[in-house]
């Protein structure tokens, strides 16, 4: 059977003790951390020495506090604890120069506050049932307190002094930082400069982008200027209606062997976007006038690419399309 209550609160010195350091029953002078009523000790030649409460009480938390209120005596008179890994360093033996149990640091009300030789606190937290909560967290931040948490949840119950003072000694008590001050301050500078790091990448890189825009947007205006960038003529073969273009761009009917890169005249060159009008000509020579030949071209409204007559530069002027940012910066052909 688990037993209720390893530790008790003796009356003469107002230590934690064990049953076994104690006389037997109510000689033992002690009382109930939780609930302050009287105990008897009970040592026992078959069970191991523990604490009952001498007279019927309803007291649910005997055990979770005993211990607790005896963990924090064992760290103060310790003289050390072992500190968990963090970002600062490795896992170490620390040795404090005082040790205060329950006394105010700031705002907070600490389970033990330890000192260094120069002065500086640590929060050590014992947790039995309850463990330190993002609020605590959080004011622990505000006032610059480090803070490392014992976990004594997974104790066997029957216990006794000596025994709880060697798991501590021996650092078989697992702790973690719930709060560290340095290590905190560290990440917020490493993050800080993750930050400014990635913020100079991505101006120096939408300036390089902004350049090649730019670039892109000259090449592109000096081509379209150029004689070269004029509307192609592509010859009609046969007459207006059933005839025929050779060279169309897109391969209008490249999918038939036989009429392959060419476009029908009357059929397929009025509902192209590169169709930019027809030259009558000569009543023998006939053409279609095409700007499939030009850059790519971002076209944002392809109807209106006839009303300029396969003037590019008046597309230009009229910003009717715009380069794309991989727009060839010379003349294709």
């Amino acid at each position: 059977m688990a037993l209720l209550i390893p530790f008790a609160r003796r009356q003469s010195d107002g230590r934690l003790v064990d049953a076994s350091s104690v006389p037997n029953g109510k000689r033992c002078d002690c009382t109930c951390p939780e609930c302050g009523a009287a105990l008897i000790a009970k040592h026992g030649t078959e069970k191991v020495s523990h604490f009952a409460h001498a007279n019927t009480v309803t007291c649910t938390g005997a055990y979770e506090t005993s211990l607790h209120e005896t963990a924090k005596q064992v760290i103060a008179e310790l003289g050390f604890v072992w500190l968990p890994p963090s970002s600062m360093g490795p896992k170490i033996k620390f040795s404090f120069a005082r040790a205060e149990i329950e006394k105010k640091a700031n705002t907070l009300r600490p389970d033990v506050t330890i000192y260094t030789v120069g002065g500086r606190p640590l929060a050590l937290e014992v947790m039995v049932t309850h463990e330190v909560d993002p609020k605590k967290i959080d004011q622990l931040r505000r006032d610059g307190l480090s803070c490392v948490e014992f976990d004594c949840s997974e104790l066997p119950r029957d216990l006794t002094y000596e025994a709880l003072r060697s798991l501590f000694a021996t650092d078989a008590i697992p702790g973690h930082w719930a709060f560290n001050f340095k290590a905190d301050a560290l990440e917020a500078k490493l993050a800080a400069e993750e930050q400014r790091r990635v913020t100079r990448e991505a101006i120096l890189q939408e300036a390089a982008d902004r350049r090649k825009r730019d670039q892109d947007q000259k090449d592109l205006t000096a081509w379209l200027q150029s004689p070269h960038a004029r509307a192609r003529e592509l010859e009609i073969q046969g007459d207006v209606a059933s005839g025929f273009v050779v060279g169309c761009p897109i391969r209008r009917r490249g999918r038939l062997e036989k009429f392959k890169g060419v476009a029908f005249a009357a059929l397929d060159c009025p509902k192209c976007v590169y169709f930019a009008g027809r030259n009558d000509g000569t009543a023998d020579r006939q053409f279609i006038k095409c700007i499939g030949h030009f850059p790519k071209l971002a076209l944002q409204d392809h109807t209106t690419i006839r009303n300029f007559g396969g003037d590019p530069g008046r597309l230009l002027e009229n910003k009717i399309c715009t380069p794309e940012i991989d727009a060839p910066s010379q003349n294709p052909f």
